[in-house]
């Protein structure tokens, strides 16, 4: 957790810094302001992406008798998301998620189980974006999701975790109304036996400003 607070900082401070050492007026994505309305701001859009889920961390699994390390991918995984920048550099987004399915087994007895779960999560984000000109940007999120986990085993309820979101991408204005996207995005949840696991989404997608 203690190189995670130093990231969340120094992203802070990058976001903060680059906003006053490099005035609007003067960090046109394109020869035109990419706002649909020709101005520096407010700027609405909202947004799809899809991508491969990735796994990592400690798994721990529905009936609370096992945990282990593991690592699993290539199940895809979609979001879709609606924000507002303010200006070129901070903004704040909402969004749901879908991870991918995960199939984990696990001993119940003598007999081996296999379960499969999938993760959904509504989230809040606040956006910084670095305009580098013709078109291309970098942009980062942090921010946090109400992560839950549906079973396909009948027995098993829905169980619910908290997240904090880091994401890092790129962006491509094709228009001023559209912009293409790559992502990698990540929340890190604790489960209920307090280890680490953190489901991911690297993908592609695109927003449309309006």
């Amino acid at each position: 957790m203690k190189q995670l607070s130093k990231i969340i900082i120094l992203l802070s401070s990058l976001i903060a810094a680059t906003a006053f050492a490099y005035p609007q007026e003067s960090n046109r994505y394109m020869a035109n302001y990419p706002y649909a309305d020709g101005t520096n701001g407010p700027d609405f859009y909202a947004g799809a992406l899809g991508g491969l889920t990735n796994y990592t961390g400690t798994a721990y699994y529905s009936d609370g008798t096992t945990a282990s390390s593991s690592t699993q991918s290539g199940a895809m995984g979609f979001m879709g998301s609606v924000g507002v920048m303010f200006n070129q550099y901070v903004g704040i987004e909402a969004g749901y998620v879908r991870f991918g399915d995960l199939t984990t087994k696990y001993k119940a007895g003598r007999s081996t189980v296999e379960e499969t779960d999938h993760f959904t999560a509504p989230m809040i984000n606040i956006k910084g974006s670095f305009p580098f000109g013709n078109g291309f940007n970098l942009y980062g999120k942090l921010g946090f999701s109400s992560i839950t986990a549906h079973s396909n085993l009948a027995d098993l309820n829905d169980e619910s975790y908290s997240g904090l979101n880091l994401a890092i991408g790129g962006g491509y204005y094709f228009t001023p109304n559209v912009e293409g996207t790559v992502e990698y995005f990540s929340s890190m949840i604790n489960s209920k036996a307090n280890t680490s696991f953190t489901p991911s989404i690297f993908g592609f997608g695109i927003n449309i400003h309006v």
